[in-house]
């Protein structure tokens, strides 16, 4: 993220800390994708351990719902372009592909 600073220059902003962002689980599409049952951290003292343990599990319920994401942007048949007349295919704009698609 980019914020303007007096003068025209221009600064990354900090990182939102990660207790203000809110994992996506990816719902129900993401369910095929998980690994199977969590590690369960109950009964564990050892602190260290215990953190490792709840941020890998994070990591895969977020890989899950990245895979979920991503499965709606594979198609699942090819298309193409069909210019009518003596129209040019390459002067389609995204906005017209849009709208007849």
């Amino acid at each position: 993220e980019i914020t303007k600073v007096a003068g025209g220059r221009s600064s990354f902003s900090a990182r939102r800390s990660k207790k203000e962002e809110k994992p996506d689980d990816g719902g129900v599409a993401a369910h095929k994708y998980l690994r199977g049952e969590g590690n369960t951290i109950a009964g564990l003292k050892d602190k260290k351990l215990r953190m490792q343990i709840k941020r890998e599990e994070m990591r895969v319920k977020e890989a899950a719902a990245k895979a979920a994401r991503a499965e709606i942007l594979l198609p699942t048949e090819a298309g193409f372009l069909e210019a009518e007349g003596m129209e040019k295919t390459q002067r389609f704009t995204q906005k017209q592909i849009k709208e007849n698609v």
